[in-house]
């Protein structure tokens, strides 16, 4: 069976979980400053989330360009930064209630991605 793109890419980079950002440079999680992380994590939760869940402000992005960009991928991309951001000190209280939010409402989204 053919991997997907963003398994190619994590391989590829020693099995570990990356963020593929906009210029194409891979991040892993723990390497992202913490405004990157929670600005990263609102990006991809507002791609996923209905209109009534989304954080805003919220600009819309075109992942069609990039087949790493898949809803598995975004799947992993919550946990993953979820994960990181739960070890974090230095968030603000919006950025926490953010996570809080994103938190509590991840397993509803996962399921609608499950259906993808």
């Amino acid at each position: 069976m053919e991997k997907e793109p963003y398994e190619v890419m994590i391989h590829e980079n020693g099995g570990v979980f990356v963020w593929l950002s906009a210029n194409k440079i891979t991040f892993r999680p723990q390497e992202m400053e913490s405004s990157y992380l929670i600005n990263t994590l609102r990006m991809v939760w507002n791609h996923l989330a209905t209109e009534p869940l989304q954080i805003t402000p919220f600009k819309a992005y075109d992942f069609s360009d990039e087949p790493v960009y898949s809803a598995r991928y975004f799947r992993l991309c919550l946990s993953e930064f979820i994960q990181e951001l739960d070890r974090r000190r230095d968030l603000s209280e919006s950025d926490q209630k953010a996570v809080i939010h994103i938190k509590s409402h991840k397993n509803e989204i996962i399921k609608n991605l499950s259906l993808l």
